[in-house]
């Protein structure tokens, strides 16, 4: 009898292992064919071969395995990438960002999704975000050159847009300025055209009292003379 249960304990993990294997190589043949759609620039076909992959891969992955977990987080780099060029980069900054949290993730995964994530970052002007994905690409590898240089067009960029910033607020102090010396302006014209205006009223006045004056002393003159 316990010939029998060893004899079926046997036969179980052998077919577990079959069907393990089964799906590993089934799984690598769906990636390599995504990667390899990909490569021809068929974005749909390599998706559906990149999700295939993933979802024969999801059970072990779940199950905490670390070889299927860094297959895993490969895969869906992949996807992202994809999406990326599916002109998607919401949908790939999120799968980038979630295989950055795979601690079974491979440091060349690692430094594919940072690169990517940089680069999308470049894309949506967050030049500050770029150069921290730049850099810490360079922390995991100092000789990648296309960071280097992704890195020094990001700063550079973010130079521009902070001087391109500041001409603008020179620009619109100088207009704020100019509305209210234009409006100062206005005010001390009125004013001394309200001034002028007194002026000239009180100029008439007077002018108009002396004529009276003279034209009383005149009647005043030509009566006496009739007297």
């Amino acid at each position: 009898m316990k010939n029998i249960y060893k004899l079926i304990l046997a036969a179980l993990a052998l077919t577990t292992l079959i069907v393990f294997v089964f799906l590993k190589q089934t799984t690598s043949r769906q990636n390599n064919s995504g990667v390899n759609a990909f490569n021809v620039q068929d974005y749909q076909k390599a998706a559906d071969f990149l999700q295939k992959a993933i979802d024969q891969n999801t059970q072990g992955a779940a199950e905490g395995d670390p070889q299927q977990n860094k297959i895993l987080a490969d895969i869906f780099s992949n996807l992202a990438s994809v999406y990326y060029k599916e002109n998607k980069p919401q949908d790939a900054e999120e799968i980038f960002t979630n295989v950055l949290s795979n601690p079974f993730a491979s440091q060349q995964t690692k430094i594919r999704a940072l690169f990517a994530l940089g680069n999308i970052a470049y894309q949506n002007n967050q030049m500050e975000d770029a150069k921290n994905f730049y850099k810490r690409v360079l922390q995991l590898n100092p000789n990648d050159l296309d960071a280097k240089q992704n890195l020094e067009l990001a700063s550079k960029k973010q130079q521009e847009q902070q001087q391109n910033n500041q001409n603008q607020q020179n620009q619109q102090n100088q207009q704020n300025q100019n509305q209210d010396k234009n409006q100062n302006q206005g005010q001390n014209n009125s004013q001394n055209s309200n001034d002028q205006n007194s002026q000239n009223n009180q100029s008439n006045s007077q002018n108009s009292n002396g004529q009276n004056n003279q034209r009383n002393q005149q009647n005043q003159s030509q009566q006496k003379a009739q007297d």
